[in-house]
């Protein structure tokens, strides 16, 4: 007669020499319904999918011939010891079953068991103790569900054309109820992500839908067609294409999808930049998609402001619900809609592609949020200690080494609280640096520019290599023009700009990190944020690391004196990256791992939030699943989306699991 296998770990209780089984029910887990009921309603309805108890085996199990009765005894406590010892692991310990004569099996996971009787009689079926055969009664308590072997579904597949976006599809996932999987996610363009998102999609799965809509598959509405040269735009076709709309202080619609086939609940994301209009402010702009499920009314998602102007940023337009039709052909449309609060028709919003991730099904996101711990002060000085007057130029600071200066040959003043330049010819910018070079770093300022123009710089190698942030005073005493940007080997480049409101003391916090990222935040009545990113900036660049300073410049006009307040350069803390250059994140059914820049450390990443990472069973009815996975260079919630196309990869593994038996 054929056996059933039955292996609890590794010892095999149905071998009919040391245990044979006379007995086994393994009956299917619980389900844990939630119900729902109208008190003018006939029956209840799910609230959510049921979830599972325990399952509870239980079997007659003999301890085969023995010699002696102290052996027979043994197998009994040898059999107890198990029992504790799966006590001790929190994941229980496997109990492997294989039907009679069947080629599959399943693993069971025991929490917790006892052995509920040994039979001590002479007569009967319980009969077999005197002669060193005791039949003893078990009780085991499980983890709801049996598994398979892991197995991989969706080989690693490289990144869309022109994306950071992998959509992975997988045709089979065996079980009866969703695998417990593993999404992983490895660099490999060697410049880390920030932000990784996924998302899982299976019931409403149509290979005909598109999860990334471009912009030249839809329709202007407001705003026209533009080929312009907008460096950065993504188009599946050579030309790179936006939707650019003029902006008013009312809403108009910029454009429409078209009808649509998508069916379930997605996050709509939007690639936006807005161009902005001298004077313009960022946060003056509002975006929205609203939508028309089926022949239902358009509903207006919440506005949204951009991250910042001037850039590609990622917008997140919300969630929308589609619902499936009844019969015919299924159908929405999508409409994004804008308005800008500055001065009228001087922002143009360009409307790059929309993304839709499925959510309903699975959906998470890792971001390595910038800490927000204080950095450690390397240099600072207020200009209140030490000798107050003479020259910058080699004074000692508060803290850190001395400052040195360079550029037009007329240094600033020092005197109580303050340094002040009243140069009106300059022929270059004059610079002051302090402290030690360094690389994630930020600088606080404090300073007033009636003329010219003043600022602060961070990585400074040389006049000809540094990283900046200047204020210059525009149309008489009434505007400042706000400039980000980096000079590399003399070569100027600026990351953005914008245009604000004059103020007696401009006030912030200059940025960078060595992902390549420079960041501006101006406080008080000014309330400015700028970024931006530069190659030059990440680890390996030319202005990877170097020091922090001040800057000005004025050749000529108002004769007003700059002023320097305060000063202080602080070395930040470590990029959080979710994935590092070249390592892997794993998003599993049990925990979000990310590797550190070594590889020999595993652990949790700086942030995530969403569902853990299961895949549906393709079923009986043969159900595909799809993934979308992006994974960004940059906080997509702070920082810009200026580049995309950074390799990655993605690769998906499941382990099946099943409530009944295996199949």
């Amino acid at each position: 007669m054929s056996l059933d296998g039955l292996l609890l770990n590794s010892l095999n209780i149905n071998n009919e020499v040391d245990y044979g089984l006379e007995a086994f029910d393994a009956p299917p887990p619980a389900k844990r319904e939630e119900w729902a009921q109208a008190v003018d309603g006939d029956g209840a309805g799910l609230i959510r999918v049921p979830k599972y108890e325990n399952r509870v085996v239980t079997m007659s199990l003999r301890v085969g011939k023995q010699a002696s009765m102290d052996a027979a005894l043994a197998k009994i406590g040898a059999l107890a010891d198990l029992l504790q010892e799966a006590e001790l692991n929190p994941g229980g310990i496997p109990l492997v079953f294989t039907p009679a004569t069947g080629s599959k099996s399943f693993t069971l996971y025991v929490l917790t068991g006892r052995i509920t009787a040994v039979e001590q009689v002479n007569e009967g079926p319980g009969a077999g103790f005197y002669v060193f055969m005791p039949l003893l009664k078990v009780q085991l308590t499980c983890r709801p569900f049996g598994y398979g072997a892991e197995e991989e579904v969706a080989a690693a597949k490289s990144i869309e054309t022109g994306l950071s976006t992998v959509i992975l599809t997988v045709p089979t996932v065996l079980g009866d109820v969703p695998a417990e999987a593993r999404l992983v996610v490895k660099d490999t363009a060697k410049v880390g992500r920030r932000t990784v998102e996924w998302g899982v999609q299976n019931r409403f799965y149509d290979a005909a839908t598109s999860l990334i809509e471009a912009a030249e598959a839809m329709t202007p509405v407001g705003g026209t067609r533009s080929e312009a040269a907008n460096t950065g735009a993504y188009s599946p076709s050579s030309t790179k294409k936006t939707i650019a709309t003029t902006l008013l202080p009312e809403p108009t619609i910029c454009l429409e999808t078209g009808v649509l086939k998508h069916v379930g609940v997605y996050g709509v994301k939007l690639r936006a930049q807005a161009v902005l209009g001298a004077g313009s402010l960022a946060e003056k702009i509002k975006v929205r998609l609203s939508y028309q499920d089926g022949e239902g009314p358009f509903r207006a998602n919440p506005w949204q402001t951009p991250v910042l102007g001037g850039k590609y940023v990622e917008v997140d337009l919300g969630t929308i619900t589609l619902t499936e039709k009844i019969t015919g052909t299924q159908k929405w449309v999508g409409r994004v809609e804008a308005y800008s609060t500055n001065e009228a028709a001087k922002d143009v919003l360009h409307a790059n592609y929309l993304t839709f991730v499925p959510c309903f099904e699975g959906w998470g996101k890792a971001r390595g949020q910038a800490s927000a711990a204080a950095g450690t002060v390397v240099a600072f000085d207020n200009f209140t200690t030490g000798t107050l007057s003479g020259s910058l130029n080699t004074r000692t600071p508060a803290t850190g080494a001395a400052w040195a200066t360079s550029g037009s040959a007329t240094d600033w003043a020092v005197s109580a609280g303050e340094i002040l330049r009243k140069t009106t010819s300059d022929t270059e910018p004059h610079y002051g640096v302090l402290g030690a070079a360094i690389g994630n770093s930020a600088i606080s300022f404090s300073f007033s520019v009636p003329g010219g123009t003043c600022g602060a710089i961070l990585r400074w190698v040389d006049k000809e290599n540094y990283a900046f942030f200047l204020a210059k005073e525009s149309a008489g005493p009434v505007k400042l023009t706000f400039s980000l940007g980096v000079k590399v080997a003399g070569v100027t480049t600026i990351l953005a700009e914008q245009v604000g409101t004059y103020v007696e003391r401009v006030e912030g916090t200059l940025a960078t990190t060595v992902d390549g990222a420079l960041s501006v935040k101006l406080t008080g009545a000014l309330n400015v944020s700028l970024a931006g990113s530069h190659a030059s900036l990440a680890t390996g660049g030319a202005l990877a690391s170097g020091k922090g300073g001040i800057y000005d410049y004025n050749p000529g006009g108002t004769i007003w004196s700059r002023r320097f307040y305060s000063v202080s350069v602080a070395q930040l803390p470590a990029v959080p990256y979710v994935v590092q250059s070249e390592r892997t994140l794993e998003i599993r059914s049990d925990s979000t791992l990310v590797q550190d820049s070594t590889g020999t450390y595993v652990g949790p990443p700086p942030e995530y939030r969403g569902s853990r990472f299961y895949l549906p069973q393709d079923g009986s009815a043969n159900r595909t699943s799809r993934v979308i996975v992006k994974a960004d260079r940059n906080d997509l919630e702070e920082a810009d989306q200026q580049t995309i196309g950074d390799a990655f990869t993605a690769q998906i593994f499941a382990t099946p699991r099943y409530a009944v038996l295996p199949r």
